[in-house]
């Protein structure tokens, strides 16, 4: 059986043996309720191998052709353009992981019908600035050539730079969508007990992509509650202790400063990544799923008015708190952490 622990608890989670999905979930429901949608986003990276300085450092150092690569970055250490164009497509990836739930290796994910909507704006805005930061680069590529062959001293190589249309072509962003097809719509001509295997071998696959999707979306919500947990584990006893700072070339020994005695420090997200969770528990519920709806409907009641400033001057409040947490860690179904 897998288990769910973690030290930051205190409640007791090893005796918690609930199932990811309900025992009356009907899985031919699925495919009204979720699609799929696949998201592939391609680039350039600005780098080449420069294969002539490579066997020169090998043999400076007596070493083996191929056994150093040598890479120039064509536009410098960090060109602006490319640096925010990686930036948005990391972003990118970032939102639709947190909008959808895993699916299959091809790259594949699952949206509830209440999610897709709002995927599709946010993806739609998402793509139209990728263009337009990848027309800023065109825009300026030729002038950014010029500027590096003056940089690079004899390391320069015109042909390493793709031309314009060559460079916009190794740009793309894809985003499809897929309906789920139900466990029981095969028209195979195959025989009889041929088909009903096959179905059986889909429905077993359909079964377990369901519940691995469930399973991520209560991953996902246990590491901001742990977190929350651990970090509001402490008594603030009014102690003050003295420490230094990192030493600096003004302060070689650091600066002596005080500060209150075993109390924790948490960041401005510490209730937003959770109350973030809950609106995915309500609109990733592709099962409908009652426990995940009353998780819901927990979280949200027991952050009701909690801030990160309250928490850090209210006592009783933070003590609440963590009790609140440490119960709805409890009543998550089981988890391999």
């Amino acid at each position: 059986m897998n288990m769910l622990s973690t030290t930051a608890v205190t409640a007791d989670v090893s005796q918690v043996a609930n199932p990811i999905i309900e025992d009356d979930f009907d899985f031919a429901s699925i495919s009204s309720s979720a699609l799929l949608v696949y998201l592939s986003i391609s680039s350039w990276t600005g780098k080449i191998e420069d294969k002539k300085v490579s066997e020169e450092v090998s043999q400076q150092h007596n070493a083996e052709n191929g056994v150093t690569q040598t890479y120039k970055k064509l536009f410098g250490k960090r060109d602006k353009h490319l640096y925010a164009i990686q930036q948005h497509i990391t972003a990118t990836r970032t939102l639709f992981k947190h909008s959808t739930s895993p699916w299959s290796d091809n790259g594949q994910r699952l949206v509830t019908t209440k999610a897709y909507f709002n995927l599709m704006k946010e993806m739609t805005g998402m793509r139209d600035k990728f263009w337009e930061l990848v027309e800023e680069l065109l825009v300026e590529y030729n002038n950014k050539i010029i500027d590096m062959q003056a940089r690079m001293g004899s390391l320069f190589n015109i042909d390493e730079y793709p031309t314009v249309d060559e460079l916009r072509g190794y740009y793309d962003f894809k985003l499809e969508d897929t309906p789920l097809m139900p466990v029981g719509d095969w028209r195979l001509d195959i025989n009889a007990d041929a088909l009903q295997t096959a179905k059986d071998r889909y429905a077993k696959m359909y079964s377990d992509k369901i519940e691995a999707a469930m399973l991520d979306i209560w991953k996902r919500l246990y590491e901001p509650l742990a977190n929350m947990s651990e970090r509001l584990d402490y008594e603030d006893t009014g102690e003050l202790e003295a420490y230094y700072t990192q030493p600096t070339a003004a302060n070689p020994n650091g600066v002596l400063r005080h500060r209150k005695k075993g109390v924790k420090t948490f960041g401005g997200n510490l209730v937003s990544n959770i109350t973030d969770m809950v609106d995915v528990l309500r609109v990733s519920n592709v099962t409908n799923s009652p426990r995940m709806n009353d998780m819901a409907d927990r979280l949200e009641n027991a952050l009701l008015g909690v801030t990160v400033e309250s928490l850090r001057e209210n006592e009783q409040q933070r003590k609440q708190a963590k009790a609140d947490i440490d119960a709805a860690i409890a009543a998550l179904p089981t988890l391999d952490i």
